[in-house]
């Protein structure tokens, strides 16, 4: 546990930042116990910037992802080339970048803001 909260940061919004580090670690740690498989929908990488395709990624594909540069922009235009609906599952910031890369596509946000 005290490795845990060494690893903590205070945020109001998902990073993809080095300050992560620690955090990534813990996360690469703990998914070399987790028997991973293809996802079962598309995912448009945005590590990547591409379509993982059934592939399996591997634990240190999830801890790069806290800590990389992000191609967000990439990775909603692969998604915006089969579908011009979006459902965000997040903090509801995607609107924006999903309209900057096709003004007519929809993005619906299922969380919140207070």
């Amino acid at each position: 546990m005290d490795a845990l909260a060494d690893a903590m940061l205070s945020a109001t919004h998902p990073f993809h930042t080095p300050q992560l580090a620690g955090a990534a670690a813990l996360l690469g740690e703990d998914l070399r116990h987790v028997d991973l498989a293809p996802a079962r929908i598309p995912i448009a990488s945005s590590v990547l910037g591409t379509w993982l395709d059934g592939k399996v990624p591997e634990p240190g594909y999830w801890r790069d992802h806290m800590v990389s540069r992000v191609r967000f922009r990439t990775a909603a235009g692969l998604v915006l080339s089969r579908h011009r609906i979006l459902v965000e599952v997040g903090p509801g910031t995607a609107r924006p970048w999903i309209n900057q890369a096709d003004p007519d596509a929809v993005c619906v946000r299922t969380v919140r803001r207070s």
